[in-house]
């Protein structure tokens, strides 16, 4: 629960814009500990479809684990464009 208090007011207070929230989510994505990044995961999904241009733009990125973790927040999300821009990293 402190992990996801911690991330939720990073994410509410801690940027200026919406991508800043995001781009600092997404680095907390290849944290060492396992929970800072499902916590991650699962704030980034909570914040909707305004990130999923940025998420899409992640799965575009050179590390797996960060493109992984895009994708699975993009499926959660649900979106047509999210699922569309799954559908073509899965393939």
């Amino acid at each position: 629960m402190f992990l996801f208090v911690g991330l939720f007011d990073m994410w509410m207070g801690g940027c200026q814009t919406q991508e800043q929230k995001v781009e600092k989510l997404i680095s907390k994505l290849q944290h060492k500990n396992p929970k800072v990044r499902q916590t991650s995961v699962v704030a980034l999904t909570k914040m909707g479809k305004d990130v999923v241009p940025v998420l899409i733009q992640a799965l575009q990125g050179q590390n797996r684990e960060i493109r992984s973790r895009a994708a699975f927040a993009l499926g959660r999300i649900g979106t047509p464009e999210a699922l569309k821009a799954v559908k073509k990293y899965e393939s």
